[in-house]
């Protein structure tokens, strides 16, 4: 694959090999106006870097359609990060209200994630996200794979 059209994309390459090389887990969104060259890009990235990669695209379809071309019927997930290489699936759920989340929500995810049958081989991990916390009940009885964060920030709780 030749370089050239990417001579000009030296700080764009620059930054998604940071993310390669910082050691922590990370996502990224990359949006901006029609025929800019943004999937060109992650392709050029993907065929030169060294480190496994995955990279979705969204349509303009409806929400039912776009959950049946990700995953299967009926396992909406709030957040699916993966990682192809040791075969990890985190899946995330989060909730904006008043309401602390519970050990009936995590069930509630680890049904929803077990319905992902594509996943099935993947070892599972858990992350729920609160803006007004978590029961006693769950903190006490929180599964080692489960990890929760709390507030606007979302800062990490430990049990």
């Amino acid at each position: 694959m030749s370089s050239e059209p990417f001579k000009k994309r030296t700080r764009e390459l620059a930054d998604l090999a940071s993310i390669t090389t910082s050691g922590k887990a990370q996502m990224l969104v990359l949006y901006g106006r029609r025929r800019i060259g943004k999937t060109s890009l992650l392709r050029h990235w993907a065929a030169t870097s060294k480190a496994p990669s995955f990279y979705w695209t969204g349509y303009r379809t409806t929400s039912e359609q776009l959950l049946e071309s990700f995953s299967d019927r009926h396992a909406e997930i709030d957040l699916l990060a993966i990682n192809w290489h040791d075969r990890n699936a985190l899946f995330g759920e989060c909730k904006w209200t008043t309401t602390k989340m519970n050990r009936a929500d995590l069930e509630s995810l680890q049904t929803r994630a077990a319905k992902l049958t594509k996943l099935k081989d993947f070892a599972p991990s858990y992350a729920l996200f609160s803006k007004s916390g978590f029961t006693a009940d769950l903190k006490k009885n929180l599964p080692e794979n489960t990890r929760l964060f709390q507030g606007g920030a979302f800062e990490e709780m430990t049990p």
